[in-house]
């Protein structure tokens, strides 16, 4: 038997850590203080798996969630489910499934809403548009009620065969005097 500080002290890992390895192996794992010694082995592998996927001297720095793509957050967790291999790392994949579903499904809303108020918009236009055109056309009536009614003018005619008389005349007197 192993106590549980004596591995976190040997390891370096936080109890926490090592109660989420044993998640898949213990009914008891959130309140157990011993490991036996598969599980300690199953321990044992499980940080020289984390230590081998690390470059030498490298350190890890937190980042904040909010400022990494949701793909770069599925990838890591991803490869930590694969590298710690326990169900949290399913839980939280899933979580960022639902969050990405979550996150499409507004932004359709989003869309849709404003589709909606285009829509609306372009009607109110239309409405505006048919209202100022019936406006011209009442004030195009109203102008032709006060402009007076278009008289048949005969006068150019009336001249016209005025001359052609006059004309006619002078060509009779022309021929009466000889030439």
């Amino acid at each position: 038997m192993h106590l549980i500080a004596d591995i976190c002290k040997e390891t370096g890992l936080t109890l926490d850590d090592v109660q989420c390895l044993l998640m898949d192996v213990r009914a008891d794992w959130a309140t157990t203080e011993t490991v036996t010694d598969s599980e300690y082995s199953l321990i044992q592998q499980s940080v020289q798996t984390v230590n081998s996927a690390l470059p030498e001297g490298s350190a890890i720095a937190p980042v904040d969630p909010e400022q990494m793509a949701l793909p770069l957050q599925q990838k890591l967790v991803q490869n930590a489910s694969q590298i710690l291999g326990f169900p949290l790392a399913i839980a939280v994949m899933q979580e960022i499934e639902m969050v990405d579903a979550l996150t499409s499904a507004k932004n359709r809303a989003i869309l849709a809403i404003t589709e909606e108020k285009r829509r609306q918009l372009n009607n109110a236009l239309h409405l505006q548009s048919e209202a100022d055109q019936q406006a011209f056309v009442g004030a195009m009536h109203q102008l032709l009620g006060v402009c007076p009614k278009k008289i048949n003018d005969d006068t150019a005619q009336k001249m016209q065969a005025s001359a052609q008389k006059t004309n006619q005349t002078i060509a009779e007197l022309m021929s009466l005097m000889g030439k």
